[in-house]
């Protein structure tokens, strides 16, 4: 139990003392080194669940301390490769790469449709990076729907691409979009509409 609580302790001093560094980055760094950051606060290292998430504040350096405790993202969102970045496109977006592997699957070898969701939950979102500001989208958003369509299946040591875009993004929604690609053959394997809501960085009344 000691052992736990110390681990805890560290990661709190950890996350204080890379407050004023993430915070630059994530507000002031340049396209490609706010994808990285927010790549890095969801993938860090895991130790089990956080118990009393729901009441700390809703801030960026929050969200540092609370992925860093969780498990789900941190497997996979490492493995996730950031291949170009576009802030000054039409529609702005970024491409990332992942090699499927084993744990990624179902029983029948294929990247399990729900593994498809989350990639696209994640890398649909980090586009809104771009537009985060003191007041606005710090948080990124929340999902309000998320459909996805799937083609063709995916197997383990493929290589796909994962291609996002902003459609729109105003005070409050996002309309975003993600399209799937095997590399070998470059066939698009599913494609996602992703819609988002800023709730502000406030803690709930």
């Amino acid at each position: 139990m000691s052992d736990s609580k110390d681990r805890m302790t560290d990661r709190k001093v950890a996350a204080s003392s890379n407050k004023s560094r993430d915070n630059g980055i994530l507000y002031n760094g340049t396209a490609e080194q706010k994808i990285d950051a927010w790549l890095h606060t969801i993938a860090q290292d895991s130790q089990g669940k956080v118990s009393s998430v729901a009441q700390l504040p809703r801030t960026v350096n929050c969200a540092v301390l609370t992925t860093s405790l969780q498990n789900w993202m941190s497997d996979w969102v490492p493995l996730l490769r950031v291949r170009s970045v576009r802030p000054n496109d039409p529609r702005p977006g970024v491409t990332f790469a992942f090699t499927v592997q084993h744990e990624h699957c179902n029983n029948m070898g294929t990247m399990h449709g729900g593994c498809t969701a989350s990639i696209f939950d994640v890398c649909t979102t980090l586009p809104v990076a771009f537009a985060m500001a003191p007041g606005s989208w710090e948080m990124l958003g929340v999902t309000r729907t998320l459909n996805v369509s799937y083609m063709l299946p995916v197997f383990v040591g493929d290589e796909v691409l994962i291609e996002c875009e902003i459609l729109q993004i105003g005070k409050k929604l996002a309309a975003l979009r993600g399209v799937m690609r095997r590399m070998g053959d470059n066939a698009i394997v599913a494609t996602c509409e992703h819609g988002k809501f800023d709730a502000g960085v406030k803690s709930r009344a």
